[in-house]
């Protein structure tokens, strides 16, 4: 046999290769879109992230609920019924959110085909605080109470009393507080945590430009006190008669004495606040630093089950696909190799074949509902089972199930058994590496086509000029 049909054979047969991997891949796409089976993966990896953040002890569970389709398949419950009742919480209020956000099926159910690091903590900044840090309510009041301190004390003092420019610096400080604790009593009301309140709100909270404000007070308490070591120094002494400028002085010292008390306990308020808020938040932003350092440890683990579970379910699908179409790898070869009409069609079927890839190829995300996937997965799947009896290949038919049936016991069944398995098990292994690695090989396989007609037809137009021949 020549290298040019031994090449046609090999070209024809990844050209089946090539079709009944293009037949598992459409009914792979579309078990992943109609199962949600990579959304559902991902739920899968948030569960097990939660538990590492909440250090929850990971939830007990079958072999049947790790993985999704088995999960359908056999009526297993989610992995989250059985989890920590607050590693479910925090699960549900998450997935609620994203609903929430869009990330939605046509049924309305939740949809992650992908899910960023990013995405994630904001959504963890806007869900309800208690699911991430019971302790947060608590805390947060804590907060409110000084923060009402705070308030009171800096209503205590009156800016008339202040003497020069200082009335304008305290109202300076006024003016940089008041708004910053209103914000916050716009979240936390009277006793209670408002039950929509926003963890994103809160951490931005912890931004207060509270240093501004303590410098300003350190330059009104340095005024003060200058003014008051001043005012001693002016005051009547004692057992002497008080002049104009003492008697004044006199009056201004009991004044001062109050202001700096004052403002001393404003300092001491604002340092107490800082403390508070501190201690409030340092819990939650601890979370969602776990939260960002655990999120690629899972997610790499996400990808790795993924796909695994997608190459373990490759083999099966491809194993059905083989014994349905009867896609025996020793009965193909040996009708390309014997049969030349096959050969040269499946060798010439370069149109045919990218117009199945075209069709096969992924398109962008779109919500379709059940009926559509469906469609959709049956109309590739006719065109590419079309394509493949196109060249003569029939599918196993009940006749041939029956007769072999019928026909057991004997040496010639076992072994002519023996030799249909084996050539289904082949089959359904060189499908299971995918469609694009046979693409792949079937361009390098027509280039190396192309450049040994390339090289013989040089070598023909040498041989008819008489190029290379030894001049006489």
């Amino acid at each position: 046999m020549s290298l040019p049909t031994v090449l046609d054979n090999l070209i024809a047969m990844v050209v089946v290769l090539l079709i009944l991997s293009l037949v598992v891949q459409s009914i792979q796409s579309g078990l992943k879109k109609l199962l949600k089976i990579k959304s559902r993966q991902i739920e899968d990896s948030l569960i097990d992230l939660f538990e590492h953040v909440l250090n929850k002890a990971p939830a007990s569970g079958s072999f049947l609920q790790q993985s999704p389709i088995l999960r359908i398949l056999f009526w297993r419950k989610h992995p989250s019924e059985s989890a920590d009742p607050q590693v479910k919480h925090l699960y549900d209020d998450v997935l609620k959110k994203f609903r929430e956000l869009g990330r939605v099926a046509q049924s309305g159910k939740s949809m992650l085909d992908s899910l960023s690091k990013e995405d994630l903590l904001k959504v963890l900044e806007k869900i309800a605080p208690n699911a991430l840090t019971p302790q947060l309510t608590t805390s947060l009041q804590a907060v409110s109470d000084q923060i009402t301190v705070v308030r009171k004390t800096l209503e205590s003092i009156t800016p008339d009393q202040l003497p020069g420019d200082t009335s304008a610096k305290f109202s300076d400080i006024q003016a940089t507080l008041f708004p910053l604790l209103n914000d916050f009593n716009a979240i936390v009301t009277g006793t209670s945590i408002k039950p929509d309140v926003l963890i994103g709100d809160v951490i931005n909270l912890r931004q207060l430009k509270l240093q501004d404000a303590v410098s300003t007070l350190g330059e009104i308490q340095a005024k003060i006190e200058k003014d008051l070591a001043a005012a001693r120094a002016a005051a009547t002494p004692a057992g002497a008669q008080p002049t104009a400028a003492s008697a004044l002085a006199d009056a201004s010292v009991p004044t001062l004495q109050k202001l700096a008390g004052d403002f001393n306990s404003v300092a001491q308020a604002i340092t107490n606040l800082r403390t508070e808020f501190d201690s409030a938040i340092a819990p939650l932003r601890g979370k969602l630093k776990e939260v960002e350092s655990w999120f690629d440890t899972v997610m790499q683990s996400f990808d790795e089950r993924y796909a695994r579970g997608m190459k373990t379910w490759a083999i099966v699908i491809s194993l059905a696909v083989v014994v349905a179409l009867n896609a025996n790898f020793f009965t193909i070869y040996q009708k390309i190799s014997t049969n030349e009409v096959v050969r040269n069609s499946l060798v010439q079927s370069q149109a045919k074949l990218k117009e199945l890839e075209d069709a096969a190829k992924d398109k962008p995300a779109e919500a379709k509902s059940l009926d559509g996937i469906i469609k959709e997965t049956s109309g590739h799947l006719n065109q590419e089972a079309a394509a493949y009896a196109a060249f003569g290949f029939a599918p196993l038919s009940w006749s041939q199930v029956s007769n072999w049936i019928h026909g057991g016991g004997s040496w010639a069944w076992f072994r002519h058994t023996a030799k249909i398995a084996a050539g289904w098990m082949l089959m359904t292994l060189l499908l299971s590496v995918g469609a694009p690695f046979w693409e792949d090989a079937l361009e390098s396989l027509f280039g190396l086509k192309s450049l040994l007609r390339t090289g013989s037809e040089t070598k023909n137009i040498e041989r008819k000029s008489g190029a290379g021949q030894p001049k006489t």
